[in-house]
């Protein structure tokens, strides 16, 4: 005789749990490097930069806590288990992003002055560039963060600072590499979208920002 079955809903329970470990480990254990995505993937929208000239001087600065690694996988237990890696530092990640972005959309973009009164000096600093899996019963959403410090001045006397934030979520099923990378990709377009509208929203605001000799006071930004 066989032995009584035990209750169907302990046992799908326990599977749906079996399940979903499985599917998060995926290669827990491994280091992975992510890349920086495509000079292409930087396409805000062309034509708000006008022809004008953004001089973006050297890498942003490294102020993030950890700058060991660029992020975490986890297993289903949601406890940290290898490391993410970034092929180019954060600092030089962004910073060449940025510089895709502001070119496509219609800015020349240098790393030193070319004309007398360039539209703008940025520089700034990268605060955090971090990857890791939000594990949860039967899912898995790799997010990446990423925060930014800019500084735009112009040779007018006009300084603005401002901080951004983003949050890119990929939604996934497993813990393969890629959908790191995919994560890591979104948040960089993200990043990239928003500084660039920013950049050129200021320079709009203030139409004579790079002219010599042209004092501007600004509401709220420092001079």
């Amino acid at each position: 005789m066989l032995p009584p079955s035990l209750p169907a809903r302990p046992l799908a329970l326990t599977a749906l749990a079996l399940l979903s470990g499985a599917l998060a480990s995926g290669c827990a254990f491994t280091d992975i490097t992510v890349h920086p995505p495509p000079a292409s993937a930087m396409n805000v929208g062309s034509g708000i930069g006008r022809g004008r000239e953004i001089v973006l001087a050297g890498p942003l600065a490294d102020v993030r806590l950890d700058r060991s690694r660029c992020g975490m996988k986890k297993n289903g237990y949601n406890s940290d288990t290898a490391s993410i890696h970034c092929a180019v530092p954060p600092p030089q990640w962004l910073t060449q992003a940025l510089a895709d972005g502001l070119h496509a959309a219609g800015f020349v973009v240098t790393a030193a002055p070319s004309s007398p009164a360039p539209a703008a000096f940025v520089n700034g600093q990268v605060v955090q560039f971090f990857v890791e899996p939000k594990v949860g019963f039967l899912s898995f959403n790799p997010e990446a963060d990423i925060a930014v410090t800019l500084t735009v001045s112009t040779s007018s006397g006009l300084v603005a600072d401002r901080r951004f934030y983003w949050k890119a979520v990929h939604g996934a099923v497993a813990g393969t590499d890629d959908v790191f990378q995919a994560a890591a990709d979104e948040a960089t377009v993200e990043a990239v979208q928003g500084m660039v509208v920013a950049i050129a929203a200021l320079l709009d605001r203030y139409p004579t920002a790079g002219v010599a000799n042209a004092p501007i006071a600004m509401a709220g930004e420092r001079r």
